[in-house]
């Protein structure tokens, strides 16, 4: 294969293609990342406030088990279920 070779140029732009892939999936990492580490401040914050295991909807109580889940969840069982 030759500088002029048109297989060259298709290998270029699946590099480029492959590239582009790999920064978005990098990229929505990055993002989940970020939203776990908010989520988690967010809940070390209720530790201290005091409003920790307290729906943030209805203020009901969120079980423990969902706690150990998931400990940044905000919302108990009955409105986790309705996705709000």
């Amino acid at each position: 294969m030759g500088p002029d070779d048109p297989g060259d140029a298709e290998l270029d732009d699946d590099a480029a293609q492959n590239g582009s892939v790999a920064m978005d999936r990098d990229g929505r990492m990055s993002q989940a990342g970020e939203e776990r580490r908010r989520a988690a401040e967010a809940a070390i914050a209720r530790i201290g406030d005091g409003t920790s295991g307290r729906c943030a909807i209805c203020d009901g109580v969120v079980a423990s088990e969902q706690l150990q889940a998931e400990p940044a969840t905000r919302r108990c069982l009955s409105f986790e279920r309705r996705g709000r």
